[in-house]
Parts: C-alpha cells; structure tokens; sequence
C-alpha cells in the first residue's frame, strides 16, 4: 500500500524555490525484514545512481505485538494459552529532491504487497 503525504497550503507567500531544501522521507513498514532491507538499499541505490544526497536506511525500533490466546474453545477447559508474535521493522529514508525525474523514478519502484510505503514531503 502506497500512501502519499502532501504538506498542508499555508497562507504565507511561497518561498524561493531555492531558498530551502527539499527532501522526501519515505518510510518504509513490513513484518519481513529481509524484504524490507532489500526494498531500502534497492530505493538508496537509485538515488545514489541519480547522484542526489541519501541518508538512510535508517531501523526505527522493532515493535512486537503479542497477542495471549486461550486454547480451550469453551473456557472451560485446561488453562493452556498460546502467544502469538508479531513484529513490525521499519526502515526509513530520506532522499534530497533535486529534480522532479527523481521523485518520478522512486514512485515507478514496484513495492511487494507486504511492505507498506509512506511518503512525506520535507522543505528545509
């Protein structure tokens, strides 16, 4: 799932195109990490192909859901419960907007249905 942020219009003038620095922080959120460390470096290296600053693949913290679940269907029966784990890695990434091709060729990147995409516009 690919979800896209655009930052609120503000009532100020714009600013100089140039005068701040644009970036987009993609963050990327799986329960695979393999998947997601592969998705990551491949993202770091079209950027880097392009010749724009990357910072990143960045882990955030791992968050582990655990979920106690009683395995007797009655509630009657033996006191014996099952843990289910789940654990959600993140990486992210932050990649300087020089030209518009760049943004187009990390949104042309095929993500797998497990890896869930945010994209956030940033001006410095």
């Amino acid at each position: 799932m690919l979800v896209i942020v655009m930052p609120a219009r503000t009532t100020r003038a714009p600013q100089h195109p140039r005068r701040g620095i644009r970036e987009v922080k993609i963050t990327l959120i799986s329960r695979d990490h393999r998947i997601l460390t592969k998705i990551a470096e491949e993202l770091r290296q079209k950027a880097l192909d392009k010749g724009v600053r990357v910072r990143g693949p960045i882990p955030l913290p791992t968050r582990r859901l655990i979920i106690p679940i009683r395995r007797s269907p009655d509630g009657r029966g033996t006191e014996t419960i099952d843990h289910w784990e789940m654990r959600i890695h993140k990486r992210v990434l932050y990649i300087e907007l020089t030209t518009p091709e760049i943004l187009r060729d990390i949104m042309k990147t095929e993500f797998p249905t497990e890896v869930e995409v945010e994209m956030r516009m940033i001006e410095r």
